[in-house]
């Protein structure tokens, strides 16, 4: 009962500051615009989930699309329900964030939804320990497992391979030490305390460069691609229903910018070089790998959905894409 009384507690709040907000995401239906600038947020660059907005910032695809006069402002929100809250009170008008995000918000009631693109992310569980050469190897409760966060996309993979394997997605739950990366990678070079680790891009690659610290034990980058465990694009409905130019430019935009990427990996690696620091042949081999997609695969995003509810981490039912008010307008693999 007390987690439905603060969820309507959220809603009432969350419902108040978009009245607050008034105009401040809202155009004039005839013409489908009203304001003069379009605020789209990523997180910080070197993320692979910013791969679409990073190849429409640099070759001004937005721009490309929208009305003359109207100006496009980018913003860097590394934390995702910072940017969350700041689409929601229409700070921001369209942001890029995880599905589970989304998933979330909306079991809570919070009025967001998806747009189009879907960027997947490499994640592996990696080992520190010479020991270790597979899952079956690390021991409950005992061996530390660094996760960057509980929840985030290399967690959940990590959760729905246990499942699978073990009839128990929270096997090693008690195992996860969340930490930065930073704090991790001085723990592996200084001592023994962790034991594996699951590591996503950009720190995979470092990963991969480190043989005398890590061995990749088990590539989690199934688990989620076939669960929509990436990032699209998203926004208010109240924004998706009176700025029907917006939304149509972000999605010509990122459409475009897909197809750049896989048409031209070459090409689109020597772009994402001026953000990620790394080799353009790796960046092409990552591109490969985890190629970006303009529609939503539907039938995964359902599918973590239900993981999530049946997990634990939404305490009510969530809902399923096709019960988005906007689904015959989203791109669908």
């Amino acid at each position: 009962m007390k987690s439905k009384i603060i969820i309507v507690i959220m809603t009432a709040v969350i419902t108040f500051s978009l009245a607050a907000c008034g105009g401040g995401n809202t155009g004039s239906g005839g013409s489908g615009y009203k304001k003069d600038t379009l605020t789209i947020a990523h997180q910080r660059d070197d993320v692979y989930f910013s791969l679409i907005p990073l190849v429409m910032r640099h070759n001004s695809l937005m721009e490309k699309y929208l009305p003359e006069g109207i100006a496009v402002e980018w913003k860097n929100i590394d934390v995702q329900t910072d940017m969350r809250d700041a689409i929601v009170a229409g700070v921001v008008d369209i942001g890029v964030l995880p599905s589970s995000q989304l998933i979330i918000a909306n079991a809570a009631g919070i009025p967001l939804i998806p747009i189009s693109d879907f960027v997947g992310v490499r994640v592996g569980l990696y080992s520190f320990h010479d020991n270790i050469k597979s899952v079956d190897d690390i021991q409950v409760t005992t061996d530390k497992i660094f996760a960057a966060s509980f929840g985030n996309a290399s967690h959940t993979s990590f959760q729905i391979f246990c499942y699978e394997a073990f009839g128990d997605a929270q096997k090693f739950d008690t195992n996860i030490a969340p930490m930065s990366y930073a704090d991790m990678w001085a723990s592996v070079e200084s001592s023994d305390d962790l034991a594996v680790g699951l590591i996503a891009f950009s720190d995979n690659l470092k990963a991969d460069a480190r043989p005398d610290l890590c061995t990749l034990i088990l590539d989690l980058s199934p688990y989620v691609l076939n669960n929509s465990l990436g990032s699209m694009a998203l926004t208010t409905e109240d924004f998706y229903n009176n700025n029907p130019t917006f939304i149509d430019a972000y999605r010509k935009a990122s459409k475009e910018a897909v197809d750049f990427v896989l048409n031209n990996n070459h090409e689109a690696a020597v772009l994402l070089s001026n953000y990620w620091e790394y080799d353009i042949s790796i960046i092409e081999n990552e591109l490969s790998m985890l190629p970006p997609s303009f529609g939503i695969n539907e039938s995964g995003f359902d599918a973590l959905a239900d993981f999530m509810f049946f997990i634990g981490t939404l305490k009510d039912e969530p809902r399923m894409l096709s019960e988005m008010p906007n689904y015959k307008d989203i791109p669908k693999n």
